[in-house]
């Protein structure tokens, strides 16, 4: 009796878990960010079918596709309550796989006609996305049901939908059952496959939510050891965000400098920090032409939160000034410090490239409803050139339903011309293997690094910067870099190349054609050994962490600077890398590949050997070696041959400076443009002006312009378009209209020049706006529901528009003022007290009462 009470009691508590899941709506979406779905408000979860439902509707095909095994080791617990929520998604197949997945392999190869003509921002759902037919067939079924199914994503492929058990067992055929698994978590699973009506099957890819099984895990590792986070109080972490020191980053930098606390840490413990990571894979030559990253939007994965003080105290320590924003996607992650997996994530990539905008997609870790979620709102949204994933699992323990159903976002993504970086896993060749969680050993890797359209990053043990670096690939008692054969998928066409295949290619995992292989991961590696790993600001203090997460958000920091100025603003895409896979292994089988070698090593990380496959030679899996490895893919970076190679023919251009930078509002100053890859100049634009008079000197590689009038005391970003794209937003390319009191009319003497006319506003604790003289009255937030009390404003330059911000970091803008951002929302430290604005008003300060500054748009951190 005791035992059956103890399971009963386990079966209640997963069911309060349950009911307590995210409800799947979209919080905090990044300023002019698309919504994915809303759930449908006010839906009730009720047992039984409404009147009338029509039996017939009932499930009756199972759908390929299987769910996520039960490890033999997992206690059942039996059925969960019937009244007990989930939360699902429909996956509905694109209307046409075949055609979808031939477009998104022509615009990543090279060689096709097609390379890099991606598809516009948008267009997607009428182009592959499902029909409506089948859209509205799908939903026609749920509703019948008695459920209320949510607005379908954008993209078309996801119908989200709440059910109880007793009606999800209904309608998808199945029996729930609650699990205790090996590691404790509680967590629940259908019995038998889905089943849908026989004219829905071939429209549905899988229906996601139904189990907790399997759930995607971080691939950070801590260093371990008393150096592992040094204790507060300790010399190494002692430092608050308002202690640590850094420069300035300029565009002529040599690349972000780490302050002596960061330096310490990394001495300390044999490890390194960002400034070294960027020598040691020659990042130099890029910082020295000033290109860091603008203009570049960065999305990283994330399903646990991170503190913006940990990235905060970490920027300020390099002297960075990477714009971070959060999309809470299915509620989010909570809040807290988490593991440290998204610390490592964002700083790396603010480390390495510290003027990209980096967007953190953040949501809750339960299902893989929930996980997939997350990667379809980044391809919905289609903000970000380059996406940066840290979480994965086994191919073998996820279940082929989420995996097909990952295939067609990362799909879409490559369609789009988004870059997607995967770490490959840490437990080496054998990536099932995770105790207590697993103790698998057999052969296999990482998902999502092993899908087609994915770069998959491994893992290598950096012990000197050089450069060149010295390397081996990372396997000790702490982990391995992940690698080895894909059981789900077929070796593509672009990783068939010279070089590729060895003694260890083989087609018998994934049930390859006679003649043909499996595909082969990681393609590229990069630092990943804990004991010699990365420096980041985590929970306060400073720590060091390692694993293939520590590559994978490198190899997308590179990705993002070699888009730098590789396409025009609401133009598309136009040449920014996209899916890298194509040209990697192209400029891997080349006459001089663009990567460091590791040849040495090897990354089984559980001995005595597993059971191999068939024909397999022996071990130790899987060996480095000359050219490419299931160890190491094509080696770690050389970053500055890697931007030449990957950028289009005559490079994407950049502003490096102006003379003059400052003349008359009424326009007319001759600017000479210095820069890079200024040839073919098609057109210079001054503040959204077009100047007029544009010649390009090819002695000097700088172009001539004449500069259109604009707004007296307005800076204005100078952006240089060639046939490759649009130079992006930088520090050292605005230009500045002289105010009205430097400019008398003409027969006048500068101090006969009359003063703007008076005016101010006042801003009260409501929100409330009064203007005086000539000051408009735009709105203000008088009579509304707050937060937090305004506390501060700032104007416009032209005066016409304002911002308010509150006391908790909320911003409202009104007028001609825009909104970059706020800390609504977010833990602080500190009431912010006030704030300003840039010269140019495309961005601002918050300043909180601590001193701590947080800075939004184009405003800098410094």
């Amino acid at each position: 009796m005791p035992a059956r009470f103890l399971a009963l009691v386990a079966v209640f508590l997963l069911a309060g878990e349950l009911a307590s899941l995210p409800t799947g709506s979209k919080q905090g979406r990044a300023p002019g960010a698309s919504m994915a779905y809303a759930r449908a408000s006010g839906a009730s979860v009720a047992d039984a079918r409404s009147p009338g439902a029509s039996m017939a509707q009932a499930a009756e095909v199972p759908i390929p596709g299987s769910a996520a095994p039960i490890p033999p080791d997992a206690r059942a617990l039996g059925p969960l309550p019937a009244r007990t929520g989930l939360h699902l998604d429909v996956v509905l197949r694109s209307r046409n796989p075949a055609q979808l997945a031939s477009f998104a392999q022509a615009v990543s190869t090279p060689a096709s006609p097609l390379y890099r003509h991606f598809l516009a921002r948008g267009a997607f759902e009428a182009r592959f996305g499902p029909t409506q037919a089948t859209i509205a067939s799908v939903r026609a079924w749920l509703r019948e049901g008695g459920l209320a199914p949510g607005v379908t994503s954008a993209n078309g492929l996801i119908v989200p939908v709440r059910a109880s058990i007793a009606q999800a067992e209904r309608m998808f055929g199945v029996r729930i059952e609650g699990y205790r698994m090996p590691s404790g978590r509680l967590a629940f699973s259908p019995e038998g496959s889905t089943h849908l009506p026989r004219n829905l099957t071939g429209g549905v890819v899988a229906v996601l939510g139904l189990s907790s099984i399997a759930r995607p895990h971080a691939l950070a590792v801590p260093r371990g050891g008393p150096a592992a986070l040094a204790a507060p109080g300790h010399a190494l972490a002692s430092a608050r965000a308002e202690q640590v020191t850094g420069g300035v980053l300029r565009a002529h930098q040599a690349g972000p400098q780490a302050c002596p606390q960061a330096a310490a840490v990394a001495s300390e413990t044999s490890s390194y920090t960002a400034t070294q990571l960027a020598q040691a894979y020659s990042f130099a030559p890029l910082y020295s032409q000033g290109r860091l990253g603008a203009g570049v939007t960065v999305a990283v994965y994330e399903l646990e939160p991170y503190l913006a003080s940990d990235v905060a105290a970490y920027q300020s320590c390099f002297g960075t000034s990477a714009s971070v924003s959060n999309v809470l996607v299915d509620g989010g992650p909570g809040q807290g410090a988490g593991t440290g997996e998204a610390a490592l994530d964002v700083e790396t990539v603010a480390g390495l490239a510290p003027m990209a905008h980096i967007l953190v997609y953040e949501g809750p870790d339960t299902t893989s409803q929930a996980a997939l979620d997350v990667y379809n709102q980044i391809a919905v949204d289609d903000q970000a050139q380059v996406v940066s994933t840290s979480w994965g699992l086994c191919e073998a323990q996820l279940g082929t339903g989420t995996i097909n159903a990952e295939a067609q976002i990362f799909q879409q993504m490559a369609a789009q011309g988004q870059s997607v970086v995967a770490a490959a896993g840490d437990s080496g060749s054998e990536d099932c293997y995770a105790p207590p969680q697993s103790s698998d050993a057999a052969l296999a890797v990482d998902d999502p690094g092993s899908q087609p359209w994915v770069t998959s990053a491994g893992g290598t043990s950096l012990t000197s910067i050089g450069p060149p670096p010295s390397e081996t690939v990372w396997d000790d008692s702490k982990g391995a870099g992940g690698g080895g054969v894909s059981s789900v998928w077929t070796m593509p066409s672009w990783q068939a190349g010279p070089g590729v295949t060895n003694a260890y290619s083989t087609g018998a995992p994934c049930g390859a054609p006679s003649g043909s292989y499996c595909r082969e991961v990681p393609d590229v590696s990069a630092s990943a050994d804990p004991m010699h790993g990365s420096v980041v600001y985590h929970a306060g203090g400073w720590t060091v962490i390692g694993g293939t997460s520590d590559a994978a958000p490198l190899w997308a920091a590179l990705l993002a600077l070699s888009d730098s100025g590789c396409f025009t603003p609401g133009e598309g895409p136009g040449n920014v890398v996209g899916m890298a896979n194509p040209a990697i292994y192209e400029l891997g089988s080349g006459s001089d590949p663009p990567f460091n070698a590791v040849t040495s090593g090897e990354n089984q990380f559980v001995v005595p050997d597993p059971a191999p496959p068939a024909s397999y030679p022996p071990g130790p899996y899987f060996p480095a070696g000359t050219g490419y490895s299931m160890a190491a893919g094509w080696g770690s970076p050389i970053a500055s041959q890697l931007l030449a190679d990957l950028q289009p023919a005559g490079g994407c251009p950049l502003v490096t400076g102006l003379s003059p930078s400052t003349g008359p509002a009424a326009g007319g100053t001759v600017v000479t443009i210095s820069g890079l890859d200024l040839a073919g100049v098609i057109g210079v634009s001054i503040g959204g002006s077009e100047a007029t008079n544009i010649t390009y000197d090819q002695a000097g590689g700088t172009v001539q312009a004449t500069v259109p009038p604009g707004s007296a005391g307005s800076s204005e970003a100078v952006s240089v378009t060639t046939l490759n794209g649009t130079s992006p937003t930088v520090p050292a390319g605005f230009f500045t209209y002289e105010a009205a009191s430097s400019q008398p009319s003409p027969g006048q003497p500068p101090s006969s020049q009359a003063p703007p006319p008076p005016g101010y506003w006042l801003v009260g604790s409501d929100g409330g706006v009064f203007a005086f003289g000539d000051a408009g009255f735009y709105g203000s937030m008088a009579g509304k529901s707050l937060a937090a009390p305004v506390v501060g404003m700032a104007a416009t330059p032209d005066a016409k528009g304002y911002w308010l911000v509150g006391s908790d970091g909320g911003v409202f803008a009104f007028g001609d003022a825009g909104f970059y951002g706020s800390m609504a929302g977010k833990s602080l430290a500190a009431p912010v007290v006030g704030m300003a604005a840039t010269p140019d008003a495309k961005g601002y300060w918050l300043v909180g009462s601590d001193g701590g500054v947080f800075a939004f748009g184009d405003a800098g951190f410094y």
